[in-house]
């Protein structure tokens, strides 16, 4: 066997029509496996893709509730402050009051103790 008896035998013409149908086979199975590859690529990258778009739509909304959350906070703190601004000056008025109203007391106490001295003077006058 000589190389030319080789060459020979690996050429098309010398091959099987069984030996092509395999081949033929083989070609066919592989272009079928390389476009599944292809095609699961293209649901690999248009899947990210989706994913990196939700993710920047998710962001997005995450962004706008929290400032949503920071204003309704501000808000609400502006409303709680004018309340407790109310709630003191109210106490104020409530411990002024109160001086007042002792002021008023030991008053009305020395008073009761004079007319006391008094009633006691004319009963022992008399």
């Amino acid at each position: 066997m000589d190389s030319s008896d080789i060459h020979v035998k690996d050429t098309p013409a010398s091959m099987s029509s069984m030996d092509m149908i395999t081949k033929d086979s083989i070609i066919q199975q592989a272009q079928e496996l390389i476009d599944e590859v292809n095609d699961k690529r293209k649901h690999d990258e248009l899947f990210s893709e989706y994913r990196k778009q939700l993710e920047k739509h998710v962001e997005k909304r995450c962004i706008t509730a929290q400032q949503q959350m920071v204003a309704m906070y501000e808000e609400h703190g502006r409303l709680m402050e004018e309340k407790l601004k109310k709630l003191f000056s109210c106490l104020d008025r409530v411990g002024k009051a109160e001086s007042e109203l002792m002021a008023f007391k030991q008053s009305l106490a020395m008073l009761y103790q004079e007319m006391q001295l008094d009633i006691d003077k004319i009963k022992t006058s008399t």
